[in-house]
């Protein structure tokens, strides 16, 4: 028997390694398991050597204190895992009597899931659910591949939890039930691999149904219609062109259109009059200055505590909108920046995080969308970031001295807590850096490369959000292999659209309004219930404070004076700066 892949899955299938038992960063009652067994040698250590080999009697199997432990013959804090007679106690017992052998070669080379729907019509996955009862959906099959071409369905040693347990149930031999239509998720475990699996329960049998005389003008409602349809959903009608306007107005410039725009509007050639108002709108001095608040709250512009380097910051980014430079030119120049932050823009990068680890998650969450810091102490249990990732980027940034001025230099290590000894600089899930003077250039090439879709994936994703209400991926920060986007086409042709576009973010928000999805009147359509995943109709969404705030002082006629001598709260040099009207 091969500890690593049949020993392992076991120990996963019942909890023995979860970070609620023994696979906790100090372990449970002095023994100490990798989460999810992400280091088999380590944990075969633990059960095997450690404790003076106490935990295993290879003379008597049935007398091991793992297995007691584990069948609950002796006391167990944890409980009772599973009993005596099961096939989880006949193969752990089975491999103490073979000797208790380590990991060997065999390795899992893929981990294949579907769901399998059932045959009977009634209980087919478009199915409609009756109210309060279960209706089963079919069953998951999980199947290893590994490299010696064994192919073993591993279901029974396979961790399937779903999103939602009080809609979704898992029987133990793999079949699905669910008791509400909808998208439904559960997520598959086995060894190192988790791989989420989709089912959807459709509303009504007919499909979409689409409001009379709505046209399909863009591949963005080619792909929303798609799900709708899937969904069997009904889209709402367009709204009225002054609710366009509107819409538009504070979504592009923060700003409630006034008697003269409500009249230009007015004169306008009626087919092409949003398309004309998106554009004017567009190069209106005001869209520079709400998107350039919207960045800086991207970039986390206010987490920088010198006032002089958040209005340079907020400086460059607003000349970068004005300038059309793409977000691929701004992230190399922030990545490479050096020099005083009150005087250059870019360096204020450096001033968000505190030191290498912080700058590290900074970047990784902020331009990356992922959640990297869950892979600080171990490997990130629901995606692949490893320690060695984590680590590796804030190597990247282990010469970045901070202060008046931002300098980098070639000294300075981040130690890996997993080995003890500087880690090696690296992009994250891609490859460990050659030694270089300035590593921060070679994660620039990489994050900047049109191959890797890692980046601008995560900014369309923001300004889908920001335009729609809802990412494609929620939250906007935490893209990781278990949370599948609502519409995975679309976020592609999206980040599609955004590279050939030079990175250029004032394309993708164009794109965005010009979609009769963006368009949709905010009132659901009648007898369908409401739902803030499909865009069948406009998701009702707050105003920003600050564009909230200037609306009211335009509606009561009134003009104050910001911090900074302005009069509009969207173009203050420094938001961070205190307001009694924004403090609540």
């Amino acid at each position: 028997m091969d500890f690593g892949t049949e020993i392992i899955p076991l120990l996963t299938k019942h909890g023995c390694n979860s970070g609620a038992c023994h696979g906790a960063a100090a372990g449970r009652g002095e023994f100490r398991l990798s989460l999810f067994g992400s280091h088999p040698q380590k944990d075969y250590r633990s059960m095997v050597h450690d404790l003076k080999s106490r935990r295993i009697n290879l003379s008597i199997p049935e007398r091991s204190l793992l297995w007691k432990k584990a069948t609950e013959s002796v006391s167990h804090e944890g409980g009772q895992r599973f009993e005596p007679d099961s096939p989880a106690s006949k193969r752990l017992i089975q491999w103490i009597r073979q000797g208790a052998p380590g990991p060997g070669h065999q390795r899992l080379l893929e981990f294949q899931v579907r769901l399998i729907a059932e045959q009977n019509p009634d209980d087919a996955p478009n199915a409609q659910p009756s109210e309060g009862q279960q209706t089963r959906c079919g069953r998951i099959e999980c199947i290893a591949k590994y490299n010696d071409g064994q192919t073993e369905n591993v279901g029974d040693w396979t961790v399937l939890t779903p999103e939602d347990a009080a809609t979704c149930r898992i029987g133990s031999d793999g079949s699905v039930s669910v008791s509400i239509p909808g998208r439904h998720l559960v997520t598959a475990r086995f060894l190192n691999r988790v791989v989420p699996i989709e089912i959807i329960v459709p509303y009504s049998r007919g499909g979409l149904v689409a409001p009379e005389n709505e046209a399909q003008t863009s591949r963005i409602d080619h792909f929303v219609n798609l799900r709708l349809e899937e969904m069997g959903l009904a889209a709402a009608g367009q709204c009225s062109d002054l609710q366009f306007l509107r819409r538009a107005s504070l979504d592009l410039t923060g700003t409630l259109p006034d008697d003269d725009d409500i009249r230009w509007f007015q004169d306008q050639a009626g087919e092409s009059r949003r398309e004309v108002l998106v554009d004017r709108l567009m190069q209106d001095p005001r869209f520079v200055d709400l998107w350039t608040l919207r960045l800086s709250e991207i970039l986390r512009v206010t987490q920088i505590h010198d006032d002089a380097a958040v209005e340079c910051m907020i400086s460059w980014i607003k000349g970068s909108l004005r300038d059309h430079t793409g977000f691929d030119g701004m992230i190399r120049e922030m990545l490479l920046a050096e020099g005083p932050p009150a005087e250059y823009g870019p360096a204020g990068f450096y001033l968000v995080g505190s030191d290498a680890r912080t700058q590290a998650e900074y970047v990784a969450e902020a331009l990356m969308g992922a959640r990297l810091r869950c892979a600080n102490c171990h490997d990130h249990p629901l995606d692949r970031w490893t320690q060695d990732d984590y680590h590796g980027l804030a190597a990247v940034f282990a010469g970045v001295e901070r202060g008046s001025t931002i300098r980098y230099t070639d000294h300075g290590t981040v130690i890996h807590p997993g080995t003890g000894q500087p880690a090696v600089p690296r992009t994250p899930g891609h490859q460990f850096l050659a030694a270089a003077q300035d590593y921060r250039r070679a994660l620039a090439d990489w994050m900047t490369s049109p191959a890797n879709r890692i980046v601008p994936r995560a900014m369309v994703n923001r300004l889908w959000r920001l335009l729609m209400g809802r990412g494609l991926v929620e939250p906007v920060d935490d893209f990781r292999e278990t949370n599948l986007a609502s519409h995975p086409a679309l976020l592609e042709y999206l980040t599609d659209e955004f590279v050939a576009s030079g990175y250029d973010i004032q394309h993708v928000i164009r794109l965005i309004v010009m979609s009769q999805a963006y368009s949709r009147s905010c009132q659901p359509v009648d007898s369908q219930p409401v739902n803030d995943l499909f865009y069948s109709q406009a998701l009702i969404r707050p105003l920003h404070p600050a564009v909230l705030l200037d609306a009211i002082n335009d509606v009561a006629g009134r003009v104050p004076e910001t911090g900074d001598g302005g009069s509009r709260q969207i173009a203050m040099a420094n938001p961070a700066m205190e307001s009694d009207e924004l403090d609540v």
